[in-house]
């Protein structure tokens, strides 16, 4: 990526996923030169305004990540992807019914099971147990035919506090290569598993911890006694 952006400056795509990998091993100072090269160069794409976005949401900065997915999506209202953080960044202010509107406005297509994992998530964070398993059951229903990530329904088990199934999951994502458990390093969903051993394992083998993360793991799982869900 870094010789693409050698080699066009003006690389787009490169811009993004250079932006992309920094955020997700949570190095937001190098992520900052990336996402700002984009919106210099295009200041009313949505992506520009999708990448600042998630620049935002992953260091927890929840209403500027609605923000600059509010400006995406005046761009472009069938912005899917900005839809969904959007959604994710009121889920995680818990303003469960803007969240739950927000999705059910999304129209049947290809993401469908993102859809019931992110609906899914947010019926069992507001609560709602039983709508929650009803999501549950439609992700059974779509995986039938399709491939479903484990992270979907590693969603909802979150938003369940099952945690012994989201770290399931979130191993059978890693056997299955899924994209997002890229995201395992910075995404607030697994806060409250951080200090179990099975999650700085999983973050050594998808290299996305450098010397002083292990020892920063080490010496959070020897100080204290790991979380182990019930």
């Amino acid at each position: 990526m870094r010789k693409a952006s050698e080699l066009q400056p003006s690389n787009m795509n490169a811009l993004s996923f250079n932006a992309l990998q920094h955020i997700f091993r949570g190095e937001f100072e190098e992520a900052r030169v990336w996402v700002e090269k984009f919106s210099e160069i295009d200041p009313v794409s949505p992506w520009g305004f999708r990448n600042q976005s998630w620049f935002y949401y992953y260091q927890q900065q929840y209403a500027r990540a609605a923000d600059a997915m509010r400006s995406a999506l005046v761009l472009d209202p069938h912005f899917r992807e900005g839809q969904f953080l959007l959604a994710y960044a009121y889920l995680r202010e818990a303003r469960y019914p803007e969240v739950i509107a927000q999705l059910q406005e999304l129209p049947d297509g290809p993401y469908n099971a993102s859809k019931w994992g992110a609906l899914g998530e947010a019926y069992a964070c507001s609560g709602a147990i039983e709508k929650a398993h009803e999501a549950l059951g439609k992700i059974d229903e779509l995986a039938r035919t399709e491939y479903v990530s484990p992270i979907i329904r590693g969603s909802i088990y979150a938003g369940l506090e099952d945690w012994t199934r989201v770290l399931e999951q979130s191993e059978q994502a890693y056997v299955e290569h899924t994209p997002w458990l890229s995201t395992l390093k910075v995404d607030p969903r697994y806060d409250p598993i951080r200090a179990d051993t099975r999650i700085g394992d999983l973050l050594r083998r998808m290299n996305l911890v450098g010397q002083v993360d292990n020892l920063l793991i080490v010496d959070l799982c020897t100080a204290v006694e790991p979380h182990r869900p019930a």
